[in-house]
């Protein structure tokens, strides 16, 4: 059975084993031979995936900077953009680090302090200093609590914004929900909070974050002008909505493993790198469900902490992390990054399958 399980896996998946050394003219990322132990891991991988209906897409591994491994399946190929999810966030926070290092602004900036024609309009739209429920804490949100993830908001503000009718202005609304926690110090998933800083940048930038993105972080590195969604106001949404190859998510994991440098240039400086990548806040007591506490599905890679826009993981990893098992594992120790693509009902469940098969061979 298990032969013939492998011979059918053989049809839905194709393995790339490219043989040659150092970037080539399509600018992709250097390969080598795959080694069986690899092949071995990513079949193994890939079966378990399927075996548990988790519908793997892609997989591709890097060693010291060069593919040692890589796999499509269920009908996705090589070149084809993948839905991202919360990727985004990670493209995003990278992207800002060159404003940060522009002089533009500072991540202890004042939220507030980037929109002042909205907060004149709350004010005079209100008897109260500040927006209509009464916000006192909103001075007090600055734009590393975006980053974060504890903007002290009690819920995702995802669902209200797309809600909205076209003439609302996203940003004005964020300003006016009221701020339950102190800024800073709990942490609650928020993709709007992201949002937040596509809107800041396109403020201070005059340009979109995609083709800010582009001209300081994509075509450095060899990726092409990516599909990012906007809202109406023609804002693009910096939590989720951008689309992508592997390869492309593979590099910007390269990217980060080099702090911050491609080709022998910084092109960010490698301290950026280390605090976004680095525990800024506990995520042990929220975004975990009553029911998986008392399932037990809780993995360990979920309470290691969050960073900006990415999560802290098990082995001293860090990680970009979208829904349906889109990711970038980066892996300082062993040298190594791990990209996975899927439209996975279980994310705990494909990571746990990413540690106990391909993680040994690193």
């Amino acid at each position: 059975m298990k032969t013939v399980h492998f011979l059918l896996q053989a049809t839905i998946c194709l393995l790339m084993p490219i043989a040659c050394h150092g970037q080539n003219q399509s600018n992709s990322l250097p390969r080598t031979e795959v080694h069986p132990e690899i092949e071995e891991a990513i079949t193994g991988y890939i079966n378990a995936m399927q075996d548990n209906e988790l519908d793997p897409h892609s997989i591709m591994i890097l060693k010291a900077g060069c593919v040692v491994g890589e796999r499509w399946c269920n009908g996705w190929k090589p070149e084809q953009p993948h839905t991202l999810y919360s990727i985004s966030k990670t493209f995003t926070v990278m992207t800002l680090g060159f404003a940060v290092e522009e002089g533009l602004l500072s991540i202890e900036d004042s939220v507030m302090s980037f929109f002042p024609d909205l907060v004149k309009k709350i004010q005079a739209e209100s008897s109260l200093a500040f927006p209509d429920l009464a916000n006192p804490l909103l001075p007090d949100l600055k734009v590393k609590h975006l980053l974060m993830m504890a903007t002290g908001h009690a819920e995702d503000l995802t669902g209200k914004m797309k809600r909205l009718s076209p003439n609302q202005d996203w940003a004005e609304v964020f300003l006016k929900t009221p701020i339950k926690y102190q800024p800073g110090t709990r942490f609650h998933y928020n993709s709007i909070a992201t949002f937040m800083v596509a809107a800041i940048l396109q403020r201070l930038t005059g340009q979109c974050l995609n083709d800010y993105l582009y001209e300081h972080l994509l075509e450095p590195i060899g990726i092409p002008h990516l599909n990012w969604g906007t809202n109406h106001q023609g804002i693009n949404f910096g939590g989720w909505g951008l689309e992508a190859t592997t390869e492309d998510l593979a590099k910007l994991g390269q990217f980060m493993l080099q702090k911050g440098q491609w080709n022998g240039k910084q092109l960010l400086p490698s301290s950026w790198i280390e605090e976004c990548s680095s525990y800024q806040i506990d995520n042990e007591t929220d975004d975990i469900s009553d029911f998986e506490k008392k399932a037990n599905q809780i993995s360990a890679d979920w309470i290691q902490g969050y960073c900006y826009q990415m999560w802290r993981g098990l082995h001293n990893s860090y990680r970009a992390d979208g829904a349906y098992g889109q990711y970038i594992i980066v892996l300082p120790e062993q040298d190594a990054v791990v990209v996975m693509t899927a439209h996975s009902k279980n994310n705990r469940l494909q990571m746990r399958l990413m540690w106990d098969h391909i993680f040994p061979v690193l």
